[in-house]
């Protein structure tokens, strides 16, 4: 058999796959925790890896790195070819071969929504090995993930959604607070307290917009990057925040928070499951789908119509 002549030797897919999650993440730190290696060893089959092509893929800076003009380039054809590699494995297992599901998701909702239904979902899906890659990205299906959790209005380019909730956002307080306020606290009395947002004041500014009422971000007010930090905040009585899905259920019973009015604003945008619409699905990505969009409580005919290839 004639071999073609391979100039680099064995093919560096180790060093291939560092490079990519290095520069999907922009950070060493980052990508180290993702794949669960130490930052010198992720470092040098980077460093390798530039070697080996003699071409310069990142720039090495304080806040990160960032990939270089040729970088770019050999970024998109290592990542578009990795997820090649991983979409052609699953398609040359036999039916249900392949056991493995990778599914995309936010940091808050699988911290808040996701997580506490493992154990149900695994417990339904025994042979599944359920993978969840937590990732604040628009993560491509081409590089084979299977199933994504995605915020926003429902629209991808080349993809299903179907919607996991109606989300709607609801003012809460710390338990002590709440009780000061009361159930029913009018949006003039609201808005005397410092207020807790999540990346913006968008959210509270048309909630108090619906209530009749002008506001924009002050100084007693605070902006946190993500929902833990929000959540402890409030927590902590550091001011007001909105209730929403997935954590509707701390508020309710016996959580740390109460509500503090009665009116709520119904957001445009929610969660979605989202699978790619231009290949069918697996048989273990249908299996979890079914299960999971069941156990959100999802009509089983708006669920066929997700799974329909």
């Amino acid at each position: 058999m004639h071999r073609t002549h391979n100039p680099y030797g064995k093919l560096p897919l180790d060093e291939i796959e560092a490079f990519v999650e290095v520069a999907s993440a922009g950070s060493f730190s980052a990508a180290a925790n993702r794949l669960n290696m130490v930052h010198s060893s992720l470092s040098r089959k980077v460093a390798h890896l530039e070697d080996r092509i003699g071409i310069k893929l990142l720039e090495r800076k304080a806040n990160g790195v960032h990939l270089t003009e040729q970088g770019v380039e050999r970024f998109l054809r290592f990542r578009d070819a990795l997820g090649l590699i991983t979409s052609l494995m699953h398609r040359l297992d036999p039916a249900g071969g392949n056991q493995t599901i990778r599914v995309s998701t936010l940091d808050s909702f699988a911290i808040y929504w996701l997580f506490p239904r493992h154990a149900k979902l695994q417990s339904a899906l025994p042979d599944l090995n359920i993978r969840y890659e937590v990732d604040i990205r628009l993560v491509s299906f081409s590089e084979g993930i299977d199933l994504a959790i995605r915020f926003g209005l429902g629209t991808w380019p080349d993809s299903r959604a179907i919607r996991l909730h109606a989300l709607d956002y609801r003012p809460m307080a710390n338990r002590a607070l709440a009780e000061m306020l009361g159930p029913a606290a009018t949006a003039e009395a609201l808005h005397e307290h410092p207020l807790i947002h999540l990346k913006t004041e968008i959210s509270w500014l048309n909630w108090f917009e619906a209530q009749g009422i002008s506001y924009r971000l002050r100084p007693q007010d605070r902006v946190f990057q993500d929902l833990p930090t929000l959540l402890a905040a409030v927590e902590n009585g550091l001011g007001l925040g909105l209730s929403r899905l997935p954590y509707r259920h701390l508020v309710d019973g016996t959580g740390p928070f109460a509500h503090v009015s009665e009116h709520t604003l119904v957001s445009k945008s929610s969660h979605y499951l989202v699978r790619d619409d231009t290949n069918p699905l697996r048989v273990a990505a249908r299996r979890f789908a079914e299960a999971f969009l069941a156990d959100a409580g999802i009509a089983e005919a708006d669920v066929q119509a997700f799974l329909a290839d």
